[in-house]
């Protein structure tokens, strides 16, 4: 089959069968298809023929009626043998010309194909653009009989035929793919910009309506301006916009975008396209979110190129945001710049948070404040925080400022924002920045927390616990601030059941509110929790559980969860839970939590250096190891069994103090007669006023002092065998 026999080629790129049988992909490479047609190839038995049920777009994954010249396209065959026919990868499929004659007509004539122009058959678009000014006539009786272009009939003009003529011209919602009169025109025609010249026979008034509908897109004998077709497109754009009917509204928009060519149209439709990404559009589109922004980013830089501000600022969005397309800073901080300049507060904003970081452009403070400063001057209260901030905490080498922090806070706080309202309480409550003023901060607070910010409440219930001396009232806005996941309220929470402070004690709840705490990662909480799974507190005991918590808190630096770990490895410890013994592991534990001040830790530290240490000098490991002892017990919050420890170590070193004694007088005895030597010794061992005078006289010496001194800090704390001690001594 020649070239010039057929009216429609396609080379086969790729077969995929599917469940209704296969799909042929390939290029178009000349000619039109319809559904409906018959493709012709060479197959293993001479000519095969195959019916076409269907066509798709590959570019826009679409279903449509029919495709022209190079069109990226699959065609559906009922056929699922295609190779056992011989139709493969490479193979050419056409169809061909009804009236193909043999090669004489060429020797007589030449190669016609690029002057024929059949009615009804061919699609010979270059010759159609040629054309000076293209002949549209439309036949119309009570409905759509036929539309021709040159001549040429409009194959499929079902998607119309029975609906009003002013939906002609829009998108059709279905599967069709009717895309609108004067679109499906110029894609007939392949060319966008040759002159459509219309004839309408039919009825007077159906050729009025039709005529009206032209007129506005530029064409007929009463065409008006683009610009006055594009203003009325977009004013009707907004009237269907208002009355809910988006579908309708964006078709408006669109025609004032693409004919007009109007700012604010192209940005209205940008708008819809983006909105569809965002999955808050309110017009029905069958888009791929791809497709979709693609689509955006094209009618935003439409409106963009032309200075509208709005839309450079989307673009901002979509590029700093990275989420449709990928990051890119410098792209978004370009349209954020022409926005700002423009006086777009947010994009000021946008451009000043560049600065700050770095996105886009080298980090320079200086301006980052000048942009925030340019914001927060228009009142956008993004701005006016973060200059709050900045002042507060002297951020962005700005010196701390409270009174220029406060100034900002309270214009945001003015505007409803929560994080101003949060800050005005804070500086009232506090007096920084102004005069210190605890109705004022309340007042402030509880605008806040009317918002739901979970830090205010908190605010108020600290007020009410230690100002107000309210617990029950604290607890209901700790309450209020737990339930929001505010894990120091939850901590509360947890103490109030636990200690029973303003709530019957319910250690359940204390377990439960503490977990809450624990699984946001707060080391006290979790460290909590590793003592109610080892001592069955509000839960059932579950030692290996214990450990679990008590290492991750441990591993978070919380001290108490640190010592916990070293009683897990330590073999002498009284609370040791299943883990096996490990000296070097107790040891690491112990230390890390001892010099953090933790005073069991130091204490144990301490005992334990004594005996596991692996240093082989047993001097030096006491000497070190009554020192951590000796912390523990001078410690701010004194370790009970430290200072027992160095108090008892005296007293059992009282009777060795005194046999010091007793043999100095034995030794000094050679200065008495013989009688004296036989009695006085004996005298010194056994009577009960000498007894007393070696208690008296060993506590005026500096250990028995020491003595006296831990065991007072062990009684303060509770030791009953302290307080017992002291009362042993207080004859003396």
């Amino acid at each position: 089959m020649k070239d010039n026999q057929m009216k429609f080629k396609m080379t086969i790129s790729k077969i995929n069968v599917i469940k209704v049988g296969s799909v042929l992909s390939g290029k178009v490479e000349k000619g039109e298809i319809t559904v409906g047609d018959k493709i012709e190839f060479e197959g293993v038995d001479g000519k095969q023929e195959l019916e076409i049920k269907g066509i798709a777009d590959n570019d826009t994954r679409k279903r449509i009626e029919r495709a022209g010249k190079d069109k990226n396209v699959g065609l559906l065959v009922v056929e699922k043998n295609c190779e056992q026919m011989g139709l493969q990868e490479g193979i050419m499929i056409y169809i061909a010309e009804e009236e193909a004659q043999e090669d004489y007509f060429l020797d007589l004539f030449g190669d016609l194909e690029e002057e024929k122009v059949e009615e009804g058959e061919s699609n010979n678009k270059e010759v159609l653009a040629n054309q000076a000014a293209i002949r549209i006539v439309v036949v119309y009786s009570d409905k759509l009989e036929s539309i021709s272009v040159d001549g040429i009939q409009m194959k499929d003009i079902s998607a119309i035929k029975n609906m009003p003529i002013p939906n002609w011209f829009s998108e059709t919602e279905d599967r069709n793919g009717w895309e609108g009169l004067i679109a499906e025109i110029r894609k007939m025609l392949d060319d966008d910009s040759v002159d459509l010249s219309f004839e309408f026979h039919g009825p007077q008034e159906s050729k009025y309506i039709f005529e009206e509908c032209i007129s506005k897109r530029g064409f007929g004998n009463n065409k008006i301006s683009k610009e006055t077709v594009a203003k009325e497109n977009l004013e009707e754009a907004k009237r269907k916009e208002h009355r809910g009917l988006y579908n309708e509204a964006f078709k408006d928009y669109l025609q004032a975008a693409d004919f007009g060519e109007l700012e604010e149209a192209q940005f209205k439709v940008g708008e819809y396209y983006y909105a569809y990404c965002e999955g808050e559009s309110k017009a029905d589109f069958s888009l791929s979110e791809e497709e979709a922004i693609a689509q955006a980013i094209k009618y935003y830089e439409l409106a963009a190129n032309k200075g509208n501000a709005d839309a450079q600022y989307s673009l901002y969005t979509i590029f700093y945001e990275g989420i449709y397309v990928e990051e890119n800073y410098e792209e978004a901080f370009k349209w954020g710049m022409m926005a700002a300049n423009q006086g777009h507060a947010d994009a000021e904003y946008g451009v000043a948070e560049a600065y700050q970081y770095g996105n886009g452009v080298k980090i320079d403070y200086k301006e980052a404040v000048k942009w925030y400063e340019k914001a927060a001057d228009q009142g956008l209260t993004e701005a006016l925080t973060e200059l709050g901030y900045d002042y507060k905490f002297g951020d962005m080498n700005l010196s701390v400022n409270y009174g220029k922090s406060f100034a900002y806070y309270i214009q945001a706080a003015q505007k409803g924002d929560m994080a101003g309202q949060a800050n005005v309480a804070e500086f009232y409550m506090e007096g920084k920045g102004i005069e210190k003023n605890e109705e004022e901060a309340l007042k402030w607070y509880r605008k806040a927390a009317e918002q739901g910010d979970a830090d205010s409440e908190y605010a108020i219930g600290q007020y009410y616990e230690y100002d107000g001396n309210d617990i029950k009232l604290a607890i209901e806005w700790y309450k209020k601030a737990a339930e929001q996941g505010h894990v120091d309220a939850q901590m509360k929470m947890k103490n109030c059941y636990g200690n029973g402070e303003g709530l019957e004690q319910d250690l359940t709840q204390a377990f439960e509110w503490a977990e809450k705490a624990a699984e946001q990662g707060d080391a006290k909480a979790q460290c909590y929790l590793g003592k109610c799974y080892k001592e069955g507190l509000g839960v059932e005991a579950d030692k290996n559980t214990a450990i679990e918590w008590y290492e991750k808190a441990a591993e978070q630096g919380d001290a108490e969860a640190q010592c916990e770990m070293g009683k897990c490895y330590d073999l002498w410890s009284p609370t040791k839970l299943p883990i096996e013994f490990n000296a070097e592991k107790a040891l690491e534990w112990y230390k890390k939590a001892g010099d953090q001040g933790y005073a069991e830790a130091q204490y144990r530290y301490g005992s334990a250096y004594k005996f596991y240490h692996g240093n082989s000098n047993i001097g030096d490991r006491y000497r070190i190891g009554k020192e951590w002892i000796k912390k523990a017990a001078d410690n701010e919050n004194p370790c009970i069994d430290a200072c027992l420890d160095i108090a008892d170590r005296h007293y059992s070193m009282m009777d060795e103090h005194s046999k010091g004694r007793t043999a100095a007088l034995l030794g000094a005895s050679i200065l008495f007669p013989v009688t004296s030597l036989l009695t006085v010794p004996a005298a010194l061992v056994g009577n009960a006023v000498i007894k007393s005078d070696k208690v008296e006289k060993f506590l005026k010496t500096d250990e028995g002092k020491e003595m006296m001194k831990y065991y007072r800090k062990a009684a303060e704390l509770g030791s009953e065998k302290a307080k017992e001690r002291i009362k042993e001594f207080e004859n003396y």
